[in-house]
């Protein structure tokens, strides 16, 4: 369900990659009620919520970005974040870092044509506010995986 969501993720912000794994390190994870999105962004009362798409809640009619609330509430280390729609809640996941494996098949491809510019991309939804601190083109079962590695000061022996 989490890989369905960042999968989701990538898809509704225009950043088309397929994730072969993904590993936050002391994963750390924050649930909220959709009420408190939205009144993160100031409509409250919200007696109608809904999801919009995967990283955006309608509070009556004013789409909230959740990728802002839980930067917001993460104090600088989240991961990423996701719309649990059967318990009607946003996740936002904390950790020190995460390493990212993007596999470059021919409809990915792109995210292989620089290994730093691959994970810039990535870095722009993910672990926005943890230093990339590794980029790399492996092969792996014949095809070319993008790696990235977002870590914090904290854990340099995790990698």
């Amino acid at each position: 369900m989490k890989l369905l969501s960042l999968v989701l993720l990538f898809y509704s912000t225009g950043l088309l990659a397929k994730i072969k794994e993904i590993k936050i390190i002391d994963p750390q994870d924050k649930k909220f009620e959709y009420a408190r999105v939205c009144r993160f962004k100031g409509i409250s009362p919200a007696p109608i919520i809904e999801v919009k798409n995967s990283i955006t809640l309608d509070c009556m009619g004013v789409a909230v970005k959740i990728n802002d609330f839980c930067q917001e509430k993460s104090g600088g280390s989240l991961i990423k974040s996701f719309i649990d729609q059967e318990n009607e809640q946003v996740v936002c996941q904390n950790g020190s870092g995460a390493k990212l494996k993007i596999a470059c098949d021919k409809k990915h491809g792109s995210f292989c044509d620089s290994k730093t510019g691959g994970c810039e991309r990535i870095h722009k939804i993910i672990a926005r506010e943890i230093p990339l601190v590794h980029s790399s083109i492996t092969s792996e079962d014949g095809m070319k995986t993008l790696n990235c590695y977002f870590l914090d000061g904290k854990g340099a022996d995790y990698f």
